[in-house]
């Protein structure tokens, strides 16, 4: 039985996650990506650029992490990335199948993002289900979530958190089901302290990263993939 504080938490992470929905600059992100429909699927095999031995990854992610981060993971040293997939507006429950299959391989690593186009059952139902599948694939491997981030309106770094706290606690969540957590919340800060932007052109920019951001993100989850070890 869940105790009243898991509860308490529950319930915060839905109404902080309705907030980041309605944060957006423009329409909602996740009811763009719930209708989302194309599918995108690589699988690869690279041999080390390296020598000496190789960190294993298999990537299995919705859209948030697109098969170009992949392959820039893959170029980091001392990682390989044996499959990668990638699938623009899949649910949690269809990317199972893929995960099944990642894991069956018995990888060092796996990456996973999923979850935001589960939304529209229900930020509590999403939550649930993304911490039943990260505790449960911690147990085979060491699991890296992309935690994504909804796009936000700019200003003072205490009105930026205030507008963001509802990813981080996404990010605290996946983090107590036993993943690491890639932040996309930070790659896209210190972009903008940079003066980049993180997001994407168009609709779907409300939530995807742009090209710009995908270096950024790869060192992000390749930091996350060598603590690992």
């Amino acid at each position: 039985m869940r105790s009243a504080s898991r509860s308490v938490v529950r319930s915060a992470v839905v109404v902080l996650a309705l907030a980041s929905c309605s944060s957006a600059s423009s329409d909602p992100g996740p009811a763009t990506t719930a209708t989302s429909s194309t599918t995108t699927v690589a699988t690869t095999t690279s041999a080390p650029v390296d020598e000496g031995p190789q960190t294993v990854v298999r990537v299995v992610a919705d859209s948030e992490v697109p098969d170009a981060v992949s392959e820039l993971l893959d170029q980091q040293p001392g990682i390989e990335v044996a499959s990668m997939r990638s699938v623009e507006g899949a649910t949690m429950a269809e990317l199972d199948e893929s995960v099944d299959e990642a894991l069956a391989q018995e990888p060092d690593v796996l990456v996973y993002s999923g979850g935001t186009n589960d939304l529209e059952t229900g930020p509590l139902q999403m939550l649930e289900g993304l911490e039943e599948r990260l505790a449960r694939y911690a147990a085979r491997t060491c699991v890296v979530m992309a935690v994504p981030i909804f796009r936000y309106e700019r200003g003072t770094d205490a009105e930026v958190a205030e507008r963001t706290k509802g990813t981080r606690v996404l990010e605290q969540a996946a983090a107590s089901a036993g993943a690491r957590v890639a932040s996309y919340l930070d790659v896209s800060l210190a972009m903008d302290d940079r003066g980049e932007d993180f997001f994407a052109e168009g609709e779907l920019g409300d939530l995807h990263p742009g090209t710009q951001a995908y270096p950024g993100i790869a060192e992000s989850i390749a930091e996350q993939v060598r603590a690992c070890s």
